[in-house]
């Protein structure tokens, strides 16, 4: 009787240990992993300064741990066949739009994510462009180059007919869903494990018998397509009802429609907050306010400012741009020109051999750095300009900051990287450290010693 007992106690447990439970539970375990590692990572102080942070973030790894919960529950308690799958079927279609919410509703991170990337690929060309100089200690015949230009973060416009060919679509996934190299450059794990850990638990919920996993796949779709479908729809025609709206906009602006332009303008920028990185439209509605006497203080001296950086009068811009980021701190354009403005200033500073030591150069880039943390030309020209008067001791200061900046790239440039710890081993050289001026400069030509040698410290 026991043996017949141990012998029936075996076979439930095996029958439950069976591969849906060990994939389910697979899964969950995955989705335990986008719950504790963070979903976007960018520098701290820079969203403070910008007035935002990335506590939406948060909120999507609170929903990673419920489905992780939901998945645990019925990999030991609940029947797989009753679980909820159009849930997992809905969390895994809001995991894939993340980068669409991040570039719609959460522009500050999105500019902040472009603008370093975008300066990462402009100090590589600069690095490989110069690299008889780069790698020489005093770095006196070194030139810097402009910035980089501040694009539209969001290039949602539809400028003609073409665009509706399928040639063109691309576009609709790295502007309009956001799928951008600039964008993924700073995803966090969390997202990959989440939505690797959400495609598992699919999968173990369609583990059946011969046949059934696909007639029970094909009725889930007949429920999930249609609604996936309409939201993509409206996804679209949204951002295509904008552009129609924005391109009525110009019409009533060259018509003299002042009142109208406005109203429609200030409604456009808070349900689309994107547009806030749109020149011609923040300058329309400046205009617009001012013809209308009822002006937008701000906007204008941005406006101002902005004609001003076009001629390269970078001082007088600077000047309007700080008046209007006095007014409204909130406009990360704004600061974005701001820092520009002034960057033009140091390297123009830089550039120009009358005044190449004079140190103000050095000021301005300080300056950038206050109002634009962890700005990546800022930092690189700041280490070049300290070494150049020979601040050793201040350049590898400067050298550690960008390498703790790089830690947020999901791919940090290597070159980059290997000019800091270059600027690093200069510093011990000149101290006698001979130890680790050596170590430095190894790190600085091989990437795969970086680790070794960190750990070693």
């Amino acid at each position: 009787m026991t043996k017949s007992y141990n012998t029936e106690k075996l076979f439930r447990s095996a029958n439950w240990f069976n591969r849906q439970k060990i994939t389910l539970f697979t899964g969950s375990i995955v989705l335990i992993l986008g719950a504790i590692f963070p979903w976007y990572r960018l520098p701290t102080e820079a969203l403070e300064t910008f007035g935002t942070n990335l506590f939406w973030g948060n909120l999507f790894r609170i929903m990673a741990a419920l489905f992780a919960i939901i998945g645990f529950i019925f990999t030991f308690w609940l029947p797989i066949n009753r679980t909820p799958r159009l849930c997992f079927w809905g969390i895994f279609i809001v995991i894939l739009l993340i980068p669409y919410i991040i570039v719609n509703w959460f522009p500050n991170a999105n500019f902040l994510a472009q603008t370093y990337y975008k300066q990462g690929e402009k100090i590589a060309e600069h690095v490989e462009k110069n690299y008889s100089e780069v790698q020489a200690v005093w770095k006196q015949n070194i030139f810097l180059d402009k910035p980089v230009a501040i694009m539209p973060i969001s290039d949602l416009s539809i400028t003609n007919s073409r665009f509706f060919q399928l040639s063109s679509w691309d576009s609709v996934f790295t502007e309009w869903l956001g799928y951008s190299n600039g964008l993924f450059q700073f995803i966090g794990s969390g997202w990959s494990f989440t939505l690797i850990g959400v495609v598992i638990c699919l999968f173990a919920f369609y583990i059946k018998l011969e046949g059934e996993n696909i007639n029970l796949l094909i009725k889930d779709m007949k429920k999930f397509i249609p609604g996936v479908s309409l939201l993509l729809v409206l996804i679209f025609y949204s951002i295509i009802f904008m552009n129609i709206i924005n391109h009525q906009l110009d019409m009533m602006f060259a018509k003299g429609e002042y009142s109208q332009v406005v109203e429609i303008s200030r409604k456009l920028s808070y349900w689309y907050p994107q547009l806030n990185s749109d020149e011609i439209f923040l300058q329309h509605f400046a205009k617009a306010g001012f013809y209308d006497q009822k002006p937008d203080i701000a906007l204008i001296d941005f406006t101002k400012g902005l004609e001003l950086y076009r001629q390269e009068d970078f001082q007088k811009a600077a000047e309007y741009f700080n008046k209007s980021l006095a007014i409204q701190p909130s406009r990360y354009l704004v600061r974005g020109y701001l820092a520009n403005a002034i960057l033009n200033q140091g390297v123009n500073y830089f550039n120009d051999p009358n005044s190449k030591k004079s140190g103000a150069a050095i000021d301005s880039f300080k300056e950038v750095l206050r109002i634009f943390p962890s700005n990546l030309e800022a930092l690189y020209n700041l280490m070049l300009a300290c070494a150049v008067n020979g601040e050793f001791e201040n350049s590898a200061k400067i050298a550690q900051q960008i390498i703790d900046v790089q830690q947020y790239f999901q791919q940090p440039k290597d070159v980059l990287l290997g000019q800091a710890y270059l600027h690093t081993a200069w510093n011990s050289y000149h101290n006698s450290d001979m130890a680790h001026a050596w170590k430095h400069y190894r790190q600085s030509i091989d990437s795969s010693y970086w680790k070794k040698s960190n750990e070693a410290e």
